[in-house]
């Protein structure tokens, strides 16, 4: 809990919330009982509207009657806050992602309550009891894993706080619910295409836009081309997004969202998303962003270096960090790219609403920037660092970005960034180029300042790329965003080769 609390301050500051609101919310919290449930909130709490309700109303107590807890949540439409706290009203201890059967019908039947009491029926099932006799059956083997239920749990909810009208929510309800045919019995299946159909338009937020009389598949293929710019539809795409993105399914929802409301975002941002998008989706992701014929300056480097650009494609195996549960690894995973700035947070993050995470871009499009991250047993990154491949004039370099670390690695952060910098000058020694940082960010990796010599100033050149696909790059060494790279006052920190 004191890791939590700590967290939760940290929040605070951020949000600039007074220290009277701070404690307020922190006494509601304080009632969900497992600190892991407790966590898995506190990650969202970075929307400004959770915090604002919060502030407004606390939850009620463990002590209330289940449905009524239920009710206060849903008000909040939700229902990502929802899961953590019914997991902490089950009769047993539980984790998140793995959920003893026995609770499984008690949670299902709060959401179930809650469906009686907007008079949702679900083929003349009139009771959760009725419900859950014909539902809970051994054909419905989907439910048996832990995520799957979560999964399933969330998208009814996100059905149950929706606007759409009771005959609206009764029938979606019944299209994912259908009885079993060949039993002939009334017993109900769950059909797992459209409960994941379901589950990811709860993770866009946009259930209420399902229109009257159209199906799960026909409304994410519809609002899936509108919202995410796709060139064309992508058949099973529930399924691919959560391959793609097994940590956060609904992270690239969540980015769109915030990129929607950024003056940067016009239509050439977009469409190259758009295309991204695809390729990621239809496992074509590491062609698409190291296309030269996309992007100038790869086409550069393929022209005048070709071995090079092939050889940066072939990445390290992840390595385990010394007397650590922790591996460090070169990554270009289109899902390390895009959480790697909400993981280990900063402006970029995904929910950012500075503007800047429109940044975010040039790590994904641009196929010159690699990501140094840090990862623990989940592969949840906690510490990370970008790796680009610049020109120093006609010389390939590469060049180190500032480090970033997650709250869990406090006090140790020279010990990580050291490994950030071996694992990049491994780099370098591979593809037999120099390496470099900025003049400021020496110190993260070296205690004694004296141990770097400075080998180009300003007066000498200026490490650049071309432009790349993406329209924006961000990075703290070019003070926000740009369009293309520019690097002043590097030192050179790593040379495996004689510069010509």
């Amino acid at each position: 809990m004191i890791e939590a609390k700590k967290i939760f301050s940290m929040v605070c500051a951020e949000l600039k919330i007074s220290d009277m609101d701070c404690e307020k919310i922190w006494t509601s919290l304080e009632q969900i009982r497992h600190p892991e449930h407790l966590l898995a909130m506190l990650s969202k709490l970075l929307d400004p509207e959770v915090i604002l309700i919060l502030k407004q109303k606390q939850p009620a107590s463990h002590s209330s009657h289940g449905i009524q807890i239920l009710q206060e949540l849903i008000s909040l439409k939700r229902p990502d806050l929802i899961i953590p706290i019914l997991h902490s009203l089950s009769p047993e201890d539980t984790d998140l992602t793995e959920i003893d059967r026995k609770n499984q019908p008690h949670l299902m039947r709060l959401v179930l309550k809650a469906c009686a009491k907007q008079e949702i029926e679900v083929h003349g099932c009139k009771s959760p009891e009725d419900f859950l006799q014909k539902l809970f059956l051994d054909q419905n083997n989907y439910l048996k894993d832990g995520p799957h239920f979560n999964l399933t749990l969330e998208a009814l909810l996100g059905l149950l706080t929706s606007s759409l009208p009771v005959h609206e929510k009764s029938r979606l309800l019944e299209e994912i619910f259908t009885p079993n045919l060949q039993r002939g019995d009334g017993r109900l299946l769950l059909k797992k295409d459209r409960i994941k159909n379901l589950w990811l338009l709860t993770k866009w937020d946009l259930v209420s836009q399902v229109r009257p009389s159209e199906t799960l598949d026909t409304a994410v293929r519809r609002i899936s081309m509108e919202l995410l710019f796709l060139p064309k539809p992508v058949d099973d795409l529930s399924e691919k997004c959560e391959k793609l993105l097994p940590r956060n399914p609904g992270a690239i929802f969540i980015y769109l969202a915030t990129l929607r409301k950024n003056r940067r975002f016009d239509q050439t941002c977009s469409e190259r998303l758009g295309e991204c998008l695809y390729a990621a989706l239809e496992g074509e992701y590491a062609s698409f962003r190291y296309d030269p014929n996309r992007n100038p300056h790869l086409s550069r480097i393929s022209k005048n270096h070709p071995e090079l650009l092939n050889q940066w494609q072939r990445l390290q195996d992840p390595i385990d960090i010394p007397d650590t549960p922790y591996k460090i690894t070169v990554t270009d995973r289109f899902e390390d790219l895009l959480l790697a700035t909400t993981e280990t947070p900063s402006c970029l993050a995904i929910y950012s609403p500075s503007g800047n995470n429109i940044g975010l871009l040039g790590l994904l499009l641009n196929g010159q920037n690699h990501l140094i991250a840090i990862k623990n047993k989940d592969g949840t990154i906690i510490g990370r660092a970008v790796l680009r491949l610049l020109f120093l004039k006609d010389q390939p370099i590469l060049f180190l970005d500032d480090p970033y670390f997650h709250t869990l690695l406090e006090g140790k952060t020279p010990y990580f960034a050291k490994e950030l910098y071996k694992s990049a000058q491994k780099e370098a020694d591979r593809l037999q180029i120099p390496l470099a940082i900025i003049t400021w960010t020496k110190c993260l990796f070296f205690r004694d300042p004296d141990e770097l010599i400075p080998q180009w100033t300003e007066r000498d050149g200026q490490l650049v790329s071309e432009a790349g696909l993406s329209p924006w790059e961000h990075s703290d060494n070019t003070f926000g965003l740009v369009p293309k790279i520019e690097i002043r006052n590097s030192f050179l920190i790593y040379n495996p080769a004689t510069l010509p």
